[in-house]
């Protein structure tokens, strides 16, 4: 039920209240008229309760989505992309002195950070879900320097 039917349930019950005050001023007692009104009157308050519950409850998820969405935009606001290597790292996290590579995949896909895991050496990362791999030129130099000591020029 919706605040405006909740409203007009708690105006019909006035109205009601109105109407058997007025009856019990003018000395007429129609007694079943009045608790045939008197029941009408409980039902109108508690579809008016029940329409302040369902607005309430949700003000509490609108509250929750926007907390969700400003948490989104501070990390947004906190992610730095690296061309070298295409993936994303955080600010706050650089400045501390710590350094996670996190998926552009996951991030684009359902805004969600995953780091990247780090295999064969330095530079070179893969994402778990997606299977993406990101080498930053570190990486692709020491291939590069393994590959002419070993006295091939990595050419096919």
């Amino acid at each position: 039920m919706d605040i405006a039917s909740g409203l007009s349930a708690l105006k019909s019950g006035f109205d009601i209240s109105r109407t058997i005050n007025q009856r019990i001023k003018e000395g007429k007692s129609y007694p079943n008229e009045i608790a045939e009104q008197l029941l009408q009157l409980q039902q109108l308050m508690l579809d008016s309760q029940r329409a302040l519950n369902d607005a309430a409850e949700e003000i509490r998820a609108l509250k929750q989505e926007v907390t969700a969405l400003q948490g989104m935009e501070q990390i947004q606001q906190d992610l730095e992309w690296v061309e070298d290597g295409g993936f994303w790292i955080r600010k706050s996290e650089r400045e501390s002195g710590t350094t996670i590579h996190y998926c552009p995949l996951c991030w684009g896909d359902g805004k969600k950070l995953v780091p990247l895991n780090p295999t064969s050496g330095s530079g070179y990362f893969r994402c778990a879900l997606h299977n993406s791999s990101h080498e930053t030129r570190a990486y692709r130099d020491a291939v590069r320097r393994q590959s002419q000591s070993r006295g091939t020029r990595g050419e096919w």
